[in-house]
Formats: structure tokens, C-alpha cells, sequence
């Protein structure tokens, strides 16, 4: 039962945090590192054991660990007892009878050093910042660069923001924002002044992005398809309305902060609105604006703040702002 149990784990493991779908990996290779797994669990944290040596061997004066609230936590813990001793082989890969502990790292290390895991890894890089079918000289190059450091995501994040394929006019905008990055982000350029969380993640939990409460393993959906739908864009478009309007207890946009800003952009304060919050800027901007523009022209605004708030909400809820 313990192998069926960690054979769950080990697919996990293989799929979704090494070598991908497509790894190359058979059924018989996942049962094979469920087994190299027996053993491996975790307990409640005690005082006094694991953690509490090892902030005495680093505080030695020049470091100091955060002290942080232990109750309800648990630690890994080898179970010698309970692991399968016996041989296996994974990928073609022979680990000897009569080890323990250190089998499970060795797998680990060769999963970590496999061609497959980096070319699953940089395509999820790809996936996350360029697009929904990022282009496969990219991914192939982002893959090197993860096998010739190692797997040092720094030099490899760093390879793919300095890609040509990064800048390629026909994948800016081709992504839609996934729930969290669409708010992060809004509060972020708005300044947003945050004095409760609980409405922003109410508002996550209606858009279908709460946080860590993704079922599947692999997490959320990383492509647009997942968020595209027509009710979750008139539940983006109810959130820009809100937001700007004030109505989200305990959130707010720093109104101040923002027009000051679009000040400087542009004389015209629309204009600088648009810049601010469509930075690409591009033909996708020219529309919003000229959205924005219509639309007041149609119903006059009663005041400065009204125009500043229903501007605000066009652009927030508009197709251009979705997209990145």
C-alpha cells in the first residue's frame, strides 16, 4: 500500500516538477522511484531536535534566523526501517541493493541533470512569460543553458529575458493575465493601499485563482484558455469597476500617487492615464483611449473625480489591459 500511495507522489514528482509529461519516463519507472521513496516522510516538529540544532550551528553572531511560530508544523524524517532495500532502475539507471536514504537523493540529482527536465522547465518559463505556444528555438536554448549552469535558474531567466524571441512583436500581448497576475499587478501600479487582504482574496477566490487552492498538482492553468471565458471577463471588468470606485473594503488606489503620475506622461491627462496603465502602448492603447474619449463625449461627466473613475475602469477592464 505504501508504494501505490507513493507512486502518486513519484508521478507527481516525475511529471509535473522534472521531466514532464513527455519525459520519456515509463509506468514502471515511477513504481521504480516510489520505492527508492519508501522511507522518506515527515513528523510534528518537537523543540529542541532538527531545526533547533541547526540554528545554533548558524547564528554565530552574523546570522540570525526569523524567529517563526512552530506550532502545527511537521519535518522530514527518514524512516530506515521502512524503506525498500531492494534493487531498482529508473530510466535505465541501476541503483544497488542495500542502500538507503541516499538512493532517494541520487534519483533526485538525476532527475534534476536530465535533458527532459530542462527542457520541461524552460518551457514552463517560456509558457509563464512569452506565450501559450512559446516558439521552440526558445525553449531549446533555455533548456541549454539549464544543463550548462546546472540548472541555475538566475542564468536561465536572465538567457530568456535577453532572447530575441522575447521581443517578438507577434507574442507581446498574447497572453491573457491569469486572476493573480491581473490584480497583483493592478495594485502594484496603482499603489494600491491594501489595509485588509481578505476582499483581494475573496476577489481571487471568484475569479478561480485562490490562492493555494489549486486541486490538481501541477497548480493552476498556465494558459489563456483557462481564463478567457466570457463570465470571467465580465468578473475582470466588475473588479476594475469596483476597485477604482472605492467599493472594495480595506483596498483602494492611491488616486494622489496615479494622476500625478499620468501627469508627467502626458499634458493631457487621459493620455498619461493610458500610458500608465497600458505601458506597451501600440495601436491596443490608441483604442482604449479613444474608448475612454467616446465615451465621456456621450455622457459628460459631473466632475473631475467621476471622469478620473469611469476613464480608470475602461482601461482596467478593456481587452488591451487583460493581455500581456
Amino acid at each position: 500500500r505504501a508504494v501505490v500511495w507513493l507512486a502518486s507522489d513519484a508521478c507527481s514528482f516525475t511529471t509535473g516538477h522534472t521531466l514532464g509529461v513527455d519525459g520519456g519516463y515509463t509506468q514502471d519507472d515511477v513504481v521504480q522511484a516510489a520505492r527508492i521513496l519508501t522511507g522518506w516522510t515527515f513528523r510534528p516538529y518537537r523543540p529542541g531536535r532538527g531545526m533547533d540544532r541547526a540554528r545554533a550551528r548558524l547564528e554565530d553572531g552574523s546570522l540570525r534566523l526569523p524567529d517563526v511560530d512552530t506550532r502545527g508544523a511537521f519535518v522530514y524524517q527518514f524512516r530506515p526501517e521502512a524503506h525498500d532495500a531492494g534493487e531498482k532502475v529508473v530510466l535505465g539507471h541501476r541503483f544497488e541493493a542495500g542502500r538507503g536514504e541516499d538512493e532517494g537523493i541520487e534519483l533526485i540529482r538525476m532527475l534534476a541533470r536530465h535533458p527532459s527536465t530542462a527542457h520541461h522547465i524552460a518551457r514552463q518559463l517560456a509558457l509563464r512569460f512569452v506565450s501559450d505556444d512559446p516558439p521552440e528555438r526558445l525553449v531549446n536554448d533555455l533548456a541549454q543553458v539549464f544543463l550548462d549552469t546546472e540548472g541555475d535558474l538566475r542564468e536561465v531567466t536572465r538567457a530568456l529575458f535577453t532572447h530575441p524571441d522575447f521581443y517578438r512583436s507577434d507574442v507581446a500581448g498574447a497572453r491573457v493575465k491569469s486572476p493573480f497576475t491581473l490584480v497583483a499587478g493592478t495594485l502594484r501600479l496603482t499603489h494600491a493601499r491594501l489595509a485588509n487582504p481578505r476582499p483581494v482574496i475573496e476577489l481571487l477566490r471568484s475569479l478561480g485563482e485562490a490562492p493555494y487552492l489549486a486541486e490538481p498538482p501541477t497548480g493552476y492553468e498556465e494558459t489563456s484558455a483557462g481564463w478567457a471565458a466570457s463570465g470571467a471577463m465580465l468578473n475582470r471588468m466588475n473588479f476594475a469597476v469596483a476597485f477604482v470606485s472605492g467599493e472594495m473594503r480595506g483596498v483602494a488606489p492611491n488616486g494622489e500617487w496615479v494622476f500625478r503620475q499620468a501627469r508627467t506622461l502626458a499634458p493631457d491627462p487621459l493620455e498619461g492615464l493610458a500610458r500608465l496603465l497600458l505601458p506597451a502602448g501600440g495601436a491596443d492603447a490608441e483604442a482604449v483611449l479613444q474608448v475612454v474619449r467616446d465615451d465621456l463625449a456621450a455622457r459628460p461627466p459631473a466632475d473631475e473625480r467621476e471622469a478620473a473613475v469611469r476613464a480608470a475602469a475602461l482601461i482596467l477592464g478593456s481587452p488591451a489591459y487583460q493581455r500581456h
